[in-house]
């Protein structure tokens, strides 16, 4: 399976630093990639792969609650997103955790569910999915990115990396 690692910072840090920095996500060189992918593949297409972020983001929330900007690459996020985007993996989880009398057993292994623990896990953090990569060239979820952003300030994105898992 593939998916895209995403790099954005916030655009006044990217206004503030542009010329001085690359920004290209490197260095996946031999036995250096991240820790959630077997191999990386840097020939991506940056606008398709913007476009397949704003899509994931868009079929999650309302889409009038993140403006995007496809020409210069940027996403601001309206009051609201968080809870939109979460909503339904949070009534999910409560479902799975409390609407369903076997959730203990099953936690605990009483019942055999192999998949119960990842279900959940899956639900709270989404790990096989788009990755964010920031100006450190640190990694989070895109589901832990979500929860970072600030309402009301510019994202851009400036590369996409494929990574297969």
């Amino acid at each position: 399976m593939h998916s895209r690692i995403i790099g954005i910072v916030k655009k006044a840090y990217y206004d503030t630093y542009k010329d001085e920095m690359d920004w290209k996500l490197s260095g996946f060189y031999g036995d250096d990639v991240p820790y959630f992918a077997d191999y990386v593949n840097e020939d991506t297409d940056l606008d398709k792969d913007f476009l397949w972020l704003v899509d994931t983001l868009s079929h999650r929330t309302s889409p009038s609650l993140i403006d995007i900007d496809d020409k210069n690459l940027t996403i601001t996020f309206k009051e609201g997103f968080k809870d939109a985007y979460f909503r339904k993996s949070w009534n999910d989880l409560l479902k799975n955790l409390i609407g369903n009398p076997d959730s203990y057993d099953r936690f605990c292994g009483n019942i055999k569910d192999c998949d119960v623990a990842y279900r959940l896990e899956q639900l709270v953090n989404e790990k096989y999915g788009f990755y964010i990569s920031d100006e450190y060239c640190s990694y989070d979820t895109l589901d832990d990115f979500i929860r970072s952003v600030d309402y009301d300030k510019e994202y851009k994105v400036f590369d996409s990396v494929d990574y297969h898992y």
